[in-house]
């Protein structure tokens, strides 16, 4: 009898309740983590905030797609014909816009990053662009959008088109207007 009281004392003291698994950290620290983006774009945010814009054209670079995404995405054709759309004109712009574009917008209050899952179930979140592009696609990965917006707004400054493809986080940005019969 005392054996089984003090085993049972010894394990009421000795463990403590079972916590559940962190799952959002192991989510987090895949790199096709959706929480990549939101990381991303925080850093971003607040490096502006101290006065780092260089730090806008550095992020948005990095999303850039490369003709090799493209055919991973898109039938051979299509992916042909909008590389050199993308290349030329939709990465051209953003190299030219993003740095005023974003800085206007985070020093208006808009610093609250939202990454948002678009697909066909979703309608609210979904733009016609987002539709087009998944039903260009061969086999569309989940895709994202990231907004910001000042604190109590629902709607901000959107980028479109973020998809993790070829073992990196990538952004059609505007291609759909690129799409055939657009």
């Amino acid at each position: 009898m005392w054996i089984s009281l003090l085993l049972s004392v010894g394990l009421f003291v000795g463990c403590d309740a079972v916590t559940p698994p962190d799952t959002t950290s192991k989510a987090r620290a895949k790199p096709s983590s959706h929480y990549r983006l939101i990381d991303a774009f925080e850093t971003m945010v607040k490096a502006v905030k101290e006065g780092d814009t260089a730090v806008i054209l550095k992020t948005m670079e990095s999303y850039l797609m490369t003709q090799a995404d493209l055919d991973a995405l898109f039938p051979p054709t299509l992916a042909s014909q909008l590389w050199p759309k993308y290349r030329d004109v939709i990465a051209s712009d953003m190299r030219k816009e993003a740095v005023s574009l974003v800085t206007s917008r985070i020093k208006a209050g808009f610093d609250t990053v939202d990454c948002i899952r678009v697909s066909t179930v979703k309608p609210k979140e979904t733009t016609r662009g987002d539709l087009a592009m998944m039903n260009a696609m061969t086999r569309p990965p989940k895709m994202y959008t990231i907004r910001l917006r000042s604190k109590n707004a629902e709607l901000g400054l959107r980028f479109n088109g973020f998809v993790y493809v070829n073992g990196r986080w990538r952004s059609l940005f505007k291609a759909y207007n690129h799409l055939p019969n657009q």
